[in-house]
């Protein structure tokens, strides 16, 4: 896994954000130790590759006997296993789960995307401080979570497909917004802040929609479906960190338009899926 570092100067404090390509931010605050850039990436460096990635794989490395050696199989013994590889790209090929799961990962895969870019838009080009930018961040995650409280209460009376639907149309209007915005130059903290917030309402809408609309017609292999879709989501994820990194020029718009760039496609495949798809999803076994 590649880590990013980067150092953010604010008027009493500096910031240290460590960036890594699934999307995970995470900030230092100690001005004593960041007045020397070099010295904090060592830091960083020495802190990760001693102590990070081998607390991450000796965990794994416990887990999985434990796991493979303890944990009871749940699916009755005269129901056949549904496993493997050839269910795997069974379902890649399925337009029926495509259709909803390649829309919503997209979609979800964005949010990563902002908590990759936010950092460096709002406390290096907008000023913000650590505690500002807490607050602004803590402020789009309750966003998203009243879009998927609010959208709990809908979907039993419109159904999840036209929640789905509509959300997705939202999400790709708000991007084009955010780079528009992003793009003049104009509007400052605030003309990025209130669509960005609007943004991340919209995906409370979508997400859980599209994981139930993907496996609804595949109840006999929904682990296998459900491990998948998560897999797509951090490839999808891990794509968009790498882009927003790569194209970051000291602006905004290389955050906004990946974000742009992931809504408007997930809309183009799902009209695209849509057409080759069977209308009316079959009932779950």
């Amino acid at each position: 896994m590649n880590v990013k570092f980067a150092v953010v100067e604010t008027d009493a404090r500096s910031a240290v954000s460590v960036e890594s390509l699934s999307g995970t931010t995470f900030f230092a605050h100690e001005p004593e130790l960041m007045s020397d850039e070099k010295y904090t990436k060592g830091l960083w460096r020495c802190a990760y590759w001693s102590c990070g990635w081998p607390l991450l794989a000796g965990c794994a490395l416990v887990l999985l006997p434990l796991v493979f050696f303890t944990l009871r199989e749940s699916m009755p013994a005269g129901r056949p296993h549904a496993l493997g590889p050839k269910l795997w790209i069974a379902l890649l090929g399925d337009r029926r789960y495509l259709r909803f799961a390649l829309p919503a990962n997209l979609i979800q895969s964005s949010l990563f995307v902002y908590i990759a870019g936010a950092p460096f838009v709002f406390i290096k080009i907008f000023a913000l401080t650590p505690q500002q930018f807490g607050w602004s961040f803590g402020a789009n995650a309750v966003a998203l979570m009243a879009g998927g409280r609010i959208n709990a209460h809908l979907v039993t009376r419109l159904g999840p497909e036209y929640i789905f639907r509509r959300s997705m149309v939202a999400t790709a209007a708000l991007g084009l917004l955010l780079l528009a915005v992003a793009a003049s130059g104009r509007g400052g903290f605030l003309g990025l802040a209130i669509p960005l917030f609007l943004y991340v309402f919209s995906v409370g809408f979508n997400f859980a929609n599209g994981f139930a609309l993907a496996l609804a017609p595949f109840g006999s292999a929904a682990g296998t479906a459900s491990a998948l879709f998560g897999t797509v989501q951090f490839l999808f994820a891990a794509l968009g960190g790498v882009a927003v990194s790569a194209l970051y020029d000291g602006t905004p718009r290389a955050m906004t338009g990946v974000m742009c760039v992931l809504a408007v496609t997930g809309v183009a495949l799902y009209r695209y899926l849509e057409q080759r798809a069977p209308q009316t999803l079959p009932a779950p076994p």
